[in-house]
């Protein structure tokens, strides 16, 4: 067979099996079946380089980590999405709608068609093909530009680097990427085993990896992706979006495929209150709904507000509860010295995970929900991911039941705490707390500080427990004999695993030790931990900005902060 006839054949065989293993989920052929296609596309393509072109599925993974990434305009606006929490406020939402269209004016009142679509937790892409090629990728960003993350994209197997029978031109098309559950736990029981401290919750994995400048890396995370919109759509195409999710599919685009067409309010009731309950199986995190209107022409009559389209609202789902003892309140002592209080609860599952500890913030919460030691409690995910204490059960306090007192010393160096008046803080001032050091030395081996691989959190607190490092510079005298004696641990499958670290990853250990003395200096900075000195230089420019808009993302995780909008869908 002439080679490049084998060559177009091949490529059209691996891109039908990624997309029944990746998009799919229902694979044809065995993995090592489709090695041995991989290795006869690579095999010919360096046989012949004038052949190899960008959309082969050999050109995936980039050859080198990039410097960094550009930001990119995005073609039009990624507008975030009004939220509704309830279903009094799905049905005014309808109401609007139907108002809108003059529906209620209508003998017997209209109902509308709505197109529901799972809410993928992820990070939202902006992907670009021209002539059917794969030629951008480029994050939210503030929904007027983003990051361009093209190189990353293109490892995402989900996603073809070639559209199957689009039209010529460029075209933009819209979507969320993700890590399926089955692979976070698989990322996080990696990074225990080399000590590095596991992701919260998979759209923080997704995030994290989406920003790594390795595309390598990227790859082996195997990150999912769905695809929801097609932007600037030309008039008269199609009248509705579930024919343009029915095209996006015919591309071979991943559409996420339990989104349904629902006529009027009671059959998108139906579907949400189904899907709050089925989503435990999925294989990816979803916190709601994203409900939109399926007439194309309906969306334009409707239009936008300065924030939101009004054709289109994201249902979140309620918050998952459990009820479980609070079995005790402890303190916590950080870096800085701050002293936070945590709940130790009774482990009960919840979402699909175990709790067993939740922070408790401050001495005001706990006095303001009036928490002690062995009440009955009710706990929640917020955002169905971070576990926290909503209220005790009166009812089942025990009687003789006493109100929590802060500690006034530390418990793990026994010095004073101190508050300033104008803190909500208690602080240890005691330089030489070990809880103080070992979170401190946990800070200065971090990734974005002196990004000591291996420095994980147990061999921290032997390096401290001792004697052998009482400061940051005392991991400078180490040497790979005296570590050789310790131990790392980990957990796994519900189980604490030991090992001893032995003479080959002690002298690793050392080397990343060495390594770290050429770093910047500002990694140095960041890494001793001034108090507020941070990672980077505040300015009057794009990074003040930037810096402006984390904090008040960060806001609104306090209590009493607004909660995050959703991105629209």
């Amino acid at each position: 067979m002439d080679p490049l006839d084998r060559i177009n054949q091949l490529r059209d065989q691996i891109r039908h099996h990624e997309e029944r293993y990746y998009v799919l989920s229902d694979p044809e052929i065995t993995d090592d079946v489709f090695d041995r296609l991989v290795r006869e596309l690579e095999a010919l393509e360096r046989a012949h380089p004038d052949l190899v072109t960008p959309d082969s599925p050999t050109q995936r993974v980039a050859g080198r980590p990039v410097d960094g990434f550009a930001t990119a305009e995005h073609l039009a606006p990624m507008l975030s999405l009004d939220n509704a929490y309830n279903e009094d406020e799905l049905r005014a939402f309808d109401e609007r709608v139907r108002k809108g269209a003059g529906a209620e004016s209508l003998p017997g009142g209209a109902q509308i068609d709505y197109v529901a679509e799972l809410k993928i937790d992820g990070l939202s892409i902006a992907l670009t093909y021209v002539d059917g090629v794969l030629v951008r990728g480029v994050t939210r960003g503030d929904g007027a530009r983003g990051e361009n993350v093209t190189s990353n994209v293109r490892v995402i197997r989900a996603l073809p680097l070639r559209l199957h029978g689009a039209p010529a031109g460029a075209i933009e098309v819209r979507g969320e990427i993700y890590l399926p559950r089955r692979a976070f736990d698989r990322v996080n029981r990696e990074r225990e085993d080399t000590e590095e401290t596991p992701f919260s919750n998979p759209r923080n994995a997704a995030a994290g990896t989406m920003r790594n400048l390795n595309p390598a890396q990227v790859a082996r995370r195997g990150l999912g992706a769905f695809v929801y919109q097609l932007v600037e759509e030309q008039s008269g195409e199609r009248a509705r979006h579930s024919e343009t999710l029915d095209l996006l599919r015919q591309w071979r685009l991943p559409v996420e495929p339990h989104w349904a067409r629902c006529t009027g309010i009671d059959a998108l009731l139906t579907f949400c209150r189904g899907w709050q309950e089925e989503r435990q199986g999925l294989d990816f995190d979803t916190d709601g709904v994203v409900i939109k209107v399926d007439n194309l022409a309906l969306r334009e009559r409707l239009g936008v507000t300065s924030k939101f389209p009004r054709w289109a609202l994201a249902f979140k789902f309620p918050a998952q509860q459990a009820t479980t003892l609070l079995r005790k309140i402890e303190v916590n002592v950080g870096r800085t010295g701050a002293v936070t209080p945590f709940a130790v609860l009774e482990p009960v599952r919840l979402g699909g995970s175990t709790i067993s500890l939740a922070t408790l913030h401050n001495e005001q919460e706990i006095a303001r929900r009036d928490l002690r030691d062995g009440d009955t409690v009710i706990i929640e995910k917020g955002g169905d991911v971070i576990p926290k204490v909503v209220k005790p059960i009166l009812g089942k306090r025990p009687a003789d039941s006493q109100p929590w007192v802060m500690p006034s010393t530390c418990p793990f160096c026994r010095s004073t705490l101190e508050k300033p008046d104008e803190e909500v803080v208690w602080r240890c001032a005691n330089s030489s707390c070990p809880a103080k050091i070992r979170r401190g030395l946990e800070h200065f081996a971090g990734r974005r500080a002196m990004n000591i691989e291996g420095l994980g959190e147990s061999l921290v607190d032997q390096l401290v427990t001792t004697g052998m490092v009482r400061d940051f510079s005392d991991l400078y005298h180490l040497d790979a004999q005296s570590l050789a004696g310790l131990t790392s641990v980990s957990i796994r499958e519900g189980k604490e695993l030991t090992r001893r670290l032995g003479d080959k990853s002690a002298a690793k250990l050392m080397d990343q030790i060495v390594r770290s003395k050429s770093n910047d200096f500002w990694r140095v900075i960041f890494g001793i931990g001034i108090r507020h000195v941070g990672e980077r230089l505040r300015d009057t420019g794009r990074a003040a900005r930037r810096n402006r808009r984390v904090s008040r993302h960060r806001g609104r995780h306090r209590p009493g902060g607004r909660a995050r909008r959703a991105r629209i869908s």
